[in-house]
């Protein structure tokens, strides 16, 4: 995911959240572009986030309890963040 992406659209909570900002832009009537962008990177962070929960998925169960605290912060981190907690849970 590049960083512009980042700072558009991880401040939203979840992918509806990031329909909703499609929605306004499609109904202020932007350029072609501008709507490719936006679901260009929309579709970048929902594919993160399938890859996260791809990976909690297949952890072992011990991790049970730290998945559960990652899928509770409301925000799901980002992935490389979701490996170093899963990383600092091993020390």
């Amino acid at each position: 995911m590049t960083s512009e992406v980042n700072v558009n659209y991880l401040l939203f909570p979840t992918s509806k959240d990031i329909w909703e900002q499609i929605k306004q832009v499609l109904s202020k009537g932007e350029g072609e572009a501008e709507i490719y962008k936006v679901i260009s990177q929309a579709s970048a962070v929902t594919q993160e986030n399938d890859i996260i929960y791809q990976f909690l998925k297949g952890l072992n169960y011990i991790y049970d309890q730290t998945m559960a605290q990652i899928l509770g912060r409301g925000k799901i981190p980002n992935l490389i963040e979701v490996i170093a907690i899963m990383k600092n849970e091993e020390s």
